[in-house]
This record gives structure tokens, sequence and C-alpha cells, in this order.
């Protein structure tokens, strides 16, 4: 009905209406008689609704499937060349400008020199879509526009095409008065990943913009990334010039900014800093200079970070805990076990987490207690370290844990339990073979292989044949094979 209309009605609002509803219905059987009122049909209006349903169409095919039907490509260019109304040649422009192709760059280059600043705009998106290397010095040229949006948008296509013919005019663009033109201009040298642009990028730390200092700070993170991937071996003036930002701007944005690329740069020179920046009054810098500090591993730190460990935020808090456990310092293992009471979870997660570093037997009774905390991956996390201690007092609490609530806390107290040598563990193993949880119970099965008598022998029969689960009937099986190949009965 539609597409007859459109073809056949007589009326210019109706044949109007008509394009408007065929792009919203997104049908590719109108992509024809769309084009054909593209340009065919005498009235403006029906033009521009035809060109807006195409692009309608054509953008609801690129979210789909990842690419638009080339249909209107050579349409909308003869339309966007040859049109006198400016308004259909901009929406043609924009239809064009949602899945260009090659076709579209001599085009795209020529409408550079259109008179309206939209238009040009929108070309200079395209061009870096297109990432055709004809496109690159026109776009240069269009970094001196009198427009600054298409001054920003030629950069940022700029950084898409990736040509080192760009770099020098964009270290220009540094420079520009407005600041959305440096702020892209940084971005695209960032693309362009070029060691010459190092100075640059500094002295763009001064900028008066926030936004545009940022991204500084950004692009030189990421080149000192790429030259540590790359050749292992970084440039100094990087980690120098982020320190000084770190310690000097003015803006929490950019210190956050810095301080986030510095926490993984592993490099001593940051540690006065850092140990300065967690008396920051902004808790995300604190956070991020405690987790810095233990990426560094630098032993001045552990005081301090000691000292954060009453800190009354509990992201920095539960930052310095892991750091802490990275650092290794036995100072450390007291104010952790005290972390354990924490009222955070996250604190008390990352605190139990460090102890495992030490297997300091001043840990075992506050891993105890802490069996009985209200966060499943806490009392998991106690469990599964308390099987690394050599320590009589640790088999009851085990046993215990066996009847825990949560399948993980009861799993990981197996695989703990068969690590010790208590004579009590195959009985606690043998009764809590009746788990609800198969893999619980396939674990027990495995693990009793190890440590096995005739009670052990008769219980895994049985389930090889009647456990309900799969899984189990065949760790089950696995296990009776084990322990006749090893051909021993451990007697309890």
């Amino acid at each position: 009905h539609y597409i007859n209309c459109l073809q056949n009605d007589k009326d210019a609002l109706n044949r109007c209406n008509a394009a408007v509803v065929l792009g919203r219905m997104n049908n590719s059987q109108a992509m024809n008689p769309l084009i054909k009122a593209l340009v065919k049909d005498t009235e403006e209006s029906v033009r521009c609704a035809a060109i807006e349903a195409l692009a309608q169409i054509r953008i609801e095919q690129v979210i789909k499937d990842g690419v638009a039907d080339d249909r209107p490509i050579l349409p909308l260019i003869y339309t966007m060349l040859h049109e006198s109304n400016s308004d259909i040649i901009e929406k043609a422009v924009s239809a064009l400008a949602v899945s260009p192709d090659e076709r579209c760059v001599l085009p795209f280059i020529k409408m550079l020199q259109s008179p309206n600043q939209d238009i040009r705009h929108i070309v200079a998106n395209g061009l870096g879509m297109i990432s055709d290397s004809r496109s690159v010095l026109p776009l240069i040229h269009a970094l001196t526009d009198e427009s600054e949006l298409v001054r920003a948008e030629a950069a940022i296509s700029l950084g898409y095409l990736k040509d080192n013919q760009a770099v020098l005019p964009l270290i220009k663009a540094l420079k520009d008065t407005d600041k959305s033109v440096r702020l892209n201009a940084v971005r695209a040298l960032e693309e362009l990943n070029d060691t010459m642009i190092i100075p640059n990028l500094i002295e763009t730390l001064s900028d008066e913009e926030e936004s545009v200092r940022c991204a500084a700070v950004s692009a030189l993170y990421h080149i000192r990334e790429n030259q540590m991937m790359n050749d292992g071996i970084t440039d100094d003036r990087i980690v120098v010039a982020l320190i000084h930002t770190l310690l000097h701007d003015t803006d929490y944005e950019v210190i956050e900014k810095a301080s986030d690329s510095l926490q993984f740069c592993d490099d001593e020179r940051c540690v006065l800093p850092f140990i300065e920046l967690l008396q920051s009054p902004y808790k995300k810098l604190r956070a991020a200079a405690a987790s810095g500090l233990g990426n560094i591993g630098d032993l001045r730190a552990v005081l301090h970070l000691i000292q954060v460990m009453k800190d009354g935020e509990e992201t920095v808090r539960s930052a310095a805990a892991r750091s802490l456990g990275r650092l290794k310092d036995d100072r450390a293992v007291l104010p952790l076990i005290d972390a354990l009471k924490d009222t955070d979870t996250s604190v008390r997660l990352n605190a139990v987490t460090a102890l495992e570093e030490f297997n300091d037997h001043r840990a075992v009774q506050p891993l105890i207690e802490l069996l009985q905390d209200e966060e499943k991956n806490i009392r998991e996390k106690a469990v599964t370290q308390l099987g690394n201690y050599n320590d009589s007092r640790v088999v009851l609490p085990l046993i215990h844990a066996l009847q825990d609530t949560e399948s993980e806390v009861r799993r990981a107290a197996v695989i703990s339990l068969a690590m010790t040598e208590d004579p009590h563990v195959v009985m606690a193993l043998i009764d809590a073979f009746h788990d609800p949880d198969e893999f619980v119970r396939s674990t027990i099965a495995l693990l009793l292989s190890k440590n096995a008598d005739k009670r052990v022998i008769t219980l895994l029969e049985r389930a090889a044949v009647h456990d309900p689960s799969e899984l189990v009937r065949y760790k089950s099986a696995d296990a009776i094979a084990r322990i006749r190949k090893q051909g021993r009965y451990l007697i309890y």
C-alpha cells in the first residue's frame, strides 16, 4: 500500500508520508521505490523524506548485520553532487555517512569545499570511516578550516587513518584555539603512536582545559604501554611528566587519570608521590595510590599502607590490604588479621587473600572464626587457606564447614580436609558423601581414592551404580579403578 502510494499518489504530502512510514517499517523491499523517489520525484519534500527513509533503513541494517545495503550509494552521491537544495544535499551526505564505501571518497573530498559547514563536518567524519589514503591530505587541509567543528572532525578522522603524514599537522593542531580540536588532536596522535610526539604531549599536560590534559595523560600512558610490549624499554620522560602532573595538577579528574596510569607502571620513582597521595582528600586517589604501591613492591610503603588500613573509606582499606599481601612483609600480618573483622566485605576478603601470602600460624584462629562470616566468598577463602596449615586446630572447624549452607564452601572444605593428615578425615568425608550437591560428592569421590579402606570401596561401588548424577557415577568408578591400581587399602 505505502509503496504504491509513494509511486502513484498525486498528492505530494501523501507520497512524503508514505516514504516516512516505509523508513520506519525497515523493509528492504522499499529500497528500490525509495531510490526511485529520490531520483525522479519532482517535490523536494518527497525527495527529502526518501533520503531520510533510506538513511533510517541503512542504520537499522548496520545495527542488525554490521553492513548496509549499497544500492542507494550511487543515487545518493549523484544527489549530493547535483542537487541545488542545501537541505537535501546535507541529508544525502548524512545518509551516505551511515556506512560509506570507497566510492564516496572523491565526492566527499569535493564536498569538503562546500560553503555549508555542517556538510563539511559530516564528510570529514565519513572520510575517517572509509579509511582511504586519498583522504589524508584533504583532511590535513581541513585542520585549517574556519569551522572548529570541521577541524575537530578532521583531527579525529586523521587518527582513524593512522597515516604518519598527519603527525606534524596534528602536533600543530595541539595549539588550536578551540579545545575540542586540541582534544581530538591528542586522541588522534595517540592512535598514531609515534615517539616523536612525546614532548608535544608532555607540553599539552599544561593545557588550560582539563579534558585535554586528561587525554594527554591517557595518550602518554598508552604510548608507554606500547613501548613496553614492543621493546621492553620505555621513555623515562613519560613517567617523570605523569608524576609531575600527579603532584601539581589542580584538577581532580586529571590527577585521577595520572594516578590510574602510574599505578601499573612498576617504577620506584612513583613510591614517594604515591605515599604523598595517600593523604589526598579524595578517596579514589588514596585507593589508587594504595593499589599502586602494591604493584611497585617497594617496602618503604609498608608502614604507610598499615596506617591506611585505618582509613575511613572501605575502598582505600581494601586496596591497602591487597597491596600489603603483595609486599609480603611480616609487619603486615597483625594489621591484616585485625582487618578480618572489618565491617566491609571487600576489606575482609582482601585481607584474608593477603594473609595467604604469609602462611603465618598467628592467622589460624582468626581464620577459624571467619568461618562464621556472613559472606560465602569469605568463608570459602578462609576454608581454602586453613587447608594450607599443618595444624591440628583446623580439622574440627573444617569438618563443621562440611555443613555450610553454600556448596562452594563445602567443596572447599572437602579439599582442605584432604590436605590434612588427621585420621578423622576419612569418616568425615564418608559422612559428607550424602551432600546434595553433585560437585561436592564428585570431589569427595576423587579424594577418597587417595585414602581408602573397605568402607570407602563399598561406598564408591554403590555410588558408581546408583548415584543420580552421571558426574558422580563417573568419578566414583574412576576412584575405584585408582584404588585397585594402587593395590593398597588404608585401614583406620
